[in-house]
């Protein structure tokens, strides 16, 4: 799955605007919005479109271009399945996908209307029990892969909420992660179902804007 995105970054057509880094730069944090978010939506359903792979679900979505960038911000000891992603940096995966899919063939949105999963990172315990629950879906940090994240919103000047897209595919595997989960902060978009032994944070779910829980790909 790595190899496609290398391959449809640099087919024949495509060989004289090699992608970088460099190329997709963006200028600091800035307010999600549902314009927004609904353009980050579909970028990251169609990015994820060709990874899709359900015997997989540990590798599938964290393909080594965004690695290679997160890598380079966190340094020799960065761990895939165990890092904190900054909001810069969020932001700037996402502006490495938008500039990627403008070099690759036309993606189809996959079928189906996936979830929307709320993460809030600076809680977590980092004892891996959602990461072995849902087959290394989500990290031991509890973070749903890098390829499915579509924004993140400030909280405070320390915390904030990252967004991801759940493909249907991973829908069980990650309502088993966010089973274990006993720290309050994963939860679907759109239920009332927090966990086994979760109690809901109202001081983080009133911090998330209306317009999200309304999105019609929370609705599912």
């Amino acid at each position: 799955m790595i190899e496609f995105i290398k391959r449809a970054l640099f087919t024949p057509k495509n060989r004289n605007k090699e992608l970088t880094l460099e190329a997709a730069s963006v200028e600091g944090s800035e307010v999600l919005d549902i314009t927004e978010f609904s353009s980050s939506l579909t970028d990251t359903k169609k990015w994820c479109a060709s990874l899709i792979d359900i015997n997989n679900p540990k590798f599938c979505f964290r393909t080594s271009l965004l690695e290679e960038y997160l890598a380079k911000q966190h340094g020799p000891n960065f761990e895939p399945m165990s890092f904190w992603p900054t909001p810069e940096e969020i932001d700037q995966t996402l502006s490495i996908k938008k500039q990627a899919l403008k070099h690759m063939q036309q993606q189809d949105i996959p079928k189906g209307n996936g979830r929307i999963v709320l993460c809030f990172p600076e809680s977590s315990n980092f004892n891996a029990l959602s990461s072995d629950s849902s087959n290394g879906y989500l990290d031991e940090h509890d973070i749903p892969p890098w390829d499915t994240w579509i924004g993140q919103i400030e909280i405070s000047k320390s915390e904030f909420l990252l967004l991801a897209w759940v493909p249907d595919e991973f829908v069980k595997l990650v309502e088993l992660g966010i089973e274990v989960e006993c720290m309050g902060m994963l939860y679907w978009a759109n239920s009332k179902y927090w966990g086994k032994y979760t109690t809901p944070d109202n001081r983080y779910l009133n911090c998330v804007p209306k317009w999200v829980f309304d999105h019609e790909s929370a609705k599912t």
